[in-house]
């Protein structure tokens, strides 16, 4: 299967972290791959993540997600529910789904209380 990164600068990074921190990219679990790869998306999310990360495990309490848009909010969630419980390819699709619904209607919350533009 062919991995499909989100941009050239997604397939980067991605890389460059499992090169430089995972020893064995074949040991590690493909929980925590995944989690990174979802991570690794979004460059604000990425910029926090980072620091919450170490070669084979994520504290996912650490992340400050203030300001965080629909899109990184998604994918955060998507990659705390592969690292916590595991996902197959078509319970991604479904998590990412319903994540991406439910921070759009958040933002919509937002926007009717005059929280934010």
């Amino acid at each position: 299967m062919k991995t499909k990164f989100k941009s050239a600068w997604h397939r980067k990074t991605f890389t460059e972290f499992i090169t430089a921190n995972v020893h064995n990219p074949y040991s590690s679990s493909n929980e925590y791959v995944a989690a990174v790869f979802f991570l690794s998306a979004y460059k604000f999310l990425w910029k926090r993540a980072r620091r919450a990360l170490t070669g084979y495990s994520i504290n996912f309490g650490c992340l400050n997600l203030s300001g965080i848009s629909t899109e990184g909010y998604a994918l955060f969630m998507t990659a705390k529910a592969c690292a916590r419980i595991g996902c197959n390819k078509k319970q991604i699709k479904a998590l990412s789904i319903k994540v991406t619904m439910e921070a759009n209607c958040l933002t919509e919350r937002r926007k009717l209380n005059g929280t934010i533009a």
